[in-house]
């Protein structure tokens, strides 16, 4: 071979190799870009990344197909709707989605609304976000929550640190998905969060025009560690029902743990044939409810403060609430309708300030009880414990028990005190207060200002001092009969 053929099979064997290496470069980089000035649909079946692009107007739907994976990083989308819903996000079975580190999806117009489905089998990552006027406006017949909200039907799903502004609703788990917990969100739109199962951590919900968070049934969901401020309608509930075209309702389970609820309609609604444990939560001004259970509806409470709402605890008939107190809990400023015992734990305390009145759903096959532990104290500042009024129908209303033989109560300007007899306690303070004459045995009593009675369901009142407290002082003074 002449040096000079040699020559040019190397050059050509070099140019070979560098469109080959060309190719390869240009199959691995390949991906499906936003079409030309956002005009159409954008359709991603391959490994798509949008970093750093800015905003994307996009007068189209954006679909995730099978095999598909798309990731906005610091990037803006923006749907360019002329109506609520004509365009939106669909991420089909096998796809994926990751929104991260400061984007936004949003739409291009306030009050417009996109719409935006996760199928089953797909996989959602949405981080360090935020998420914007997603679901359209419902009204009627039952919804379609895929128009409604940003619909998760998929377990694989992590939702964190984003923010979900305006819209409908901000997710709407599917029956039987049980994603990550959704933590550390902020919901500022009508229905913040629809689970069924799926737990809520460390999250604040933000002027809701409806909800807050629903459990809509399924397995026992979870929220923890979450602020509710200013919802309107409810900033919890536990089911949920539709009324067209016919009524449902769907029963649900939920563990509320240590959340705050501030200056809303109402904090917790647990309806029929629904329970909840709610435990730790600060309940601080509701128009109307601190926690309602309807009739049917099962609810244990652990510790936990209620104040300045019109109806601290309201149980419907039937309902079952008891009380647990192992710290010190009080109502301050509200009404008290439970529907079920009161129980403080050694050395608890309970202040009932100012509620007006607790109404203790007693009934004489089953009645109720205050049970004191050692050391407990129970304070009641302007207030009654009573049963509900007699009525024409019949009833079958019985008093309360109240039992803490190592155990402090103090009264002050208390009206009524429905209770059974005998009692027995190791320290009685009273001052203006009403105190029915039944079989007292007592410790230490202080009572000034009091007004006895003789309780009439009671044969040879009494009220004695045990021995082992004789060397206590007692006091009973300005009392009258």
């Amino acid at each position: 071979m002449t040096v000079s053929r040699m020559a040019l099979v190397l050059v050509l064997a070099s140019v070979t190799f560098a469109i080959l290496a060309l190719v390869l470069s240009s199959s691995a980089l390949a991906q499906t870009d936003p079409p030309a000035l956002g005009d159409g649909d954008w359709t991603v079946r391959d490994a798509t990344m949008i970093s750093d692009w800015g905003v994307i107007m996009l007068r189209g739907d954006l679909k995730v197909t099978d095999g598909g994976d798309l990731t906005l990083s610091n990037s803006t989308l923006l749907f360019v709707n002329s109506e609520a819903g004509e365009h939106g996000l669909v991420v089909d079975n096998g796809g994926s989605i990751h929104i991260i580190e400061g984007s936004t999806v949003g739409s291009s117009r306030p009050n417009v609304a996109w719409t935006f489905v996760v199928e089953d089998g797909c996989t959602l990552e949405i981080r360090d976000s935020s998420i914007e006027e997603c679901g359209k406006p419902s009204f009627g017949f039952r919804p379609n929550w895929k128009e409604l909200a940003l619909y998760v039907g998929t377990s694989d799903a992590v939702v964190e640190d984003t923010s979900f502004l305006g819209g409908l609703a901000g997710l709407y788990f599917a029956e039987g998905v049980i994603a990550s917990p959704v933590r550390n969100c902020t919901f500022e739109n009508a229905y913040g969060i629809v689970s069924w199962g799926t737990a809520v951590e460390d999250c604040t919900f933000h002027d809701q025009t409806l909800y807050g968070v629903v459990f809509h049934g399924g397995t026992e969901g979870r929220i923890v560690r979450s602020t509710f401020d200013g919802v309107f309608a409810t900033c919890v509930q536990v089911g949920f029902e539709y009324f067209e075209p016919s009524y449902e309702l769907f029963t649900a389970q939920a563990i509320i743990e240590d959340c705050t609820f501030v200056n809303s309609v109402r904090a917790i609604r647990v309806l029929t044939g629904s329970t909840a444990s709610i435990s730790d939560c600060t309940i601080d001004g509701m128009e109307r409810e601190g926690i309602v259970a309807w009739e049917g509806a099962i609810v244990h409470l652990l510790d936990g403060n209620i104040m300045n709402s019109t109806n601290a605890i309201l149980c419907s008939d039937g309902a079952w609430m008891d009380w647990d107190v192992t710290g010190h809990s009080r109502v301050l400023r509200g009404n008290v309708t439970l529907a079920g015992n009161i129980s403080l734990s050694d050395r608890a305390i309970l202040d009932l300030i100012d509620i007006r009145n607790l109404t203790m759903l007693s009934h004489e096959g089953d009645p109720l009880t205050i049970g004191l532990g050692t050391g407990a104290t129970l304070r009641m500042d302007r207030g009654s414990i009573e049963i509900p009024p007699e009525t024409t129908s019949p009833h079958d209303w019985a008093p309360v028990g109240l039992h803490g033989l190592s155990a402090s109560v103090e009264l002050s300007q208390v009206s009524v005190l429905n209770l059974s007899f005998p009692i027995e306690l190791q320290v009685l303070l009273a001052s203006n207060t009403t105190i029915p004459l039944g079989r007292w045995i007592l410790g230490r009593t202080e009572l000034v200002d009091c007004e006895l009675f003789v309780d009439p369901l009671v044969n040879s009142p009494s009220i004695t001092i045990t021995s082992s407290w004789a060397h206590e002082r007692s006091i009973m003074r300005r009392c009258s009969m």
